[in-house]
């Protein structure tokens, strides 16, 4: 791909992209994802407490949101994860938790499925009680596999600094190295769910290799963003103009943002895989 053809690729993306309402349909996907904020963290807590120490991960996960959303977001992190320390509400958070986040996964993915389907023209044909007890039970399994990912992302990541750790008496490992292993672990992962997402979420059947390369420079996307959000959040201050709900507004706005880059990346995985044959899927027809 020369440099010409890119540049019609981006600039096709991005007037598809503001074509479809993305800035509309990131609104949508924020504000269902805040509902799901707090059963999520709690989820994530259980899960990964049964390999990592309790406080290790709670440490880890306060400190990747404070990465991300700077010390106003992290906060709103930090006291979700205080509301679950107690005992006694412990197992009670942790019910009504995994309960929530099944409804709200239902909503964040099918808000999710009906983006990514306008954006790819393509619409679900009418479907039944089955077929949409189906979509809500699909919904959750990929919080479960998103959920068993982000696992496999910090046990790799752990073991990359033990390796680190380790050989670092031996020969000297400079820090930069052990950055850009955990960043090629992270930009991995993400590229994975991308894919999985672009495949399996939206109802229209691409080919694996087209979305390999969009999921791959979708989380290229994602992780540039990532950090200039992250930056901007320290230090521009977002949200403390807001009082006390200020650590509310920087995450809404975090994730709003996140949501734009992700549908960006959609578009144009989308583009670059329309000279293939597209199909919708059984249950979908074009628009």
């Amino acid at each position: 791909m020369n440099s010409g053809s890119l540049t019609a690729i981006l600039r096709q993306t991005f007037s598809r992209w503001n074509d479809h309402e993305a800035q509309r349909l990131g609104a949508a996907l924020a504000f269902y994802t805040l509902l799901s904020l707090a059963p999520l963290v709690v989820f994530l807590l259980v899960i990964m407490s049964l390999v990592f120490n309790t406080q290790s991960v709670e440490q880890r996960i306060v400190h990747s949101a404070q990465a991300v959303l700077g010390h106003i977001g992290a906060n709103t992190v930090r006291n979700l994860i205080a509301s679950t320390r107690r005992p006694a509400q412990g197992i009670i958070a942790t019910a009504i938790a995994v309960s929530t986040l099944a409804f709200g996964a239902s909503a964040v993915f099918g808000e999710l499925r009906d983006a990514l389907n306008k954006m790819w023209d393509v619409r679900p044909r009418t479907q039944g009680v089955r077929g949409i007890f189906a979509q809500k039970v699909f919904s959750f399994v990929l919080v479960l596999a998103a959920g068993f990912l982000l696992l496999v992302s910090m046990l790799a990541t752990a073991i990359v600094s033990i390796v680190g750790h380790f050989f670092n008496h031996i020969i000297p490992v400079p820090t930069f190295v052990l950055q850009i292993a955990n960043f090629v672990v992270s930009f991995a992962v993400l590229a994975l769910v991308f894919a999985l997402i672009f495949r399996y979420v939206p109802d229209l059947v691409l080919p694996w290799s087209v979305l390999w390369t969009g999921a791959a420079v979708s989380a290229l996307f994602f992780v540039i963003g990532k950090t200039l959000l992250g930056l901007y959040l320290s230090w521009a201050g977002v949200g403390s103009a807001y009082g006390a709900a200020g650590s509310l507004v920087a995450v809404a706005f975090w994730v709003y943002y996140s949501a734009q880059i992700f549908l960006f990346g959609a578009e144009f995985t989308y583009v670059c895989g329309r000279k293939h044959c597209v199909t919708p899927a059984p249950v979908a027809e074009r628009r």
